[in-house]
Formats: structure tokens, sequence, C-alpha cells
């Protein structure tokens, strides 16, 4: 199953809203959330699927995720056991955000692709 909200602009009860919903999900393996702004928000988000056992991919692209945040990122991608892709392209990752998930893919016993592109 695919879940697609690219696009949609979720304020913080949004994203808590989404979160609670993903954490508890066991249906849902594509997750497409490019272009909702989430920036700091997304540690929401990737605190609630590391309790996922469903999810394979995540895009993220374009949300103005700033590099610190991908630290909680980094540990999702170390410890899901189903994720295969993830896509955060168009983000502030810079070094550091590149730093912390590179660090994470020796972890992974099933992340095949990760996408981190800027334009910037």
């Amino acid at each position: 199953q695919k879940l697609n909200l690219s696009m949609t602009r979720f304020g913080i009860h949004g994203c808590l809203e989404l979160s609670r919903g993903l954490g508890q999900n066991e249906v849902i393996e594509e997750i497409n959330l490019e272009y909702c702004g989430f920036g700091g928000n997304s540690d929401i988000l990737a605190q609630a699927l590391m309790n996922n056992r469903s999810v394979t991919e995540i895009n993220l692209d374009s949300n103005e995720i700033q590099a610190y945040h991908f630290k909680l990122w980094a540990k999702l991608i170390a410890i899901h056991p189903r994720l295969e892709r993830m896509i955060v392209n168009n983000n502030a990752a810079k070094k550091e955000g590149a730093r912390y998930l590179a660090q994470s893919l020796p972890h992974s016993s099933s992340l095949l692709s990760l996408q981190i592109e800027s334009k910037a």
C-alpha cells in the first residue's frame, strides 16, 4: 500500500496525528511526504517510524530538514528491519547530516538506496 501526502503542509498538530497513525500502521509500505515543510517536526515522524515494521520506502524530498535532525533519521536507517529506500534530496542536510546518514549505513540490514542530493 502507498500513502501519498506530497505538498500537504503539516503544522505541529498534523504532524503529531500523522505520526500516531504511521507508528501503529502495519499496511503502508511506501510513504511520499515530499514538499510537506516538516523542518524540525521531522523528528516526530522519525521517532514514530521506529515502531513501524511495514514501511519499505520514505520520500522526504524538499522538507527543509536541517542537518542535526538527520541524526534521528540515521538511527531509523540503522534499526528499521524493512526500510529499503529513503529519499532526502533538497533538504538542508549539509555535510553534517550526510555524515549521520552515511554512518548508519553499515548498521542497516535492509537499505538498498539512499538519495541525498541538493541543488544548493
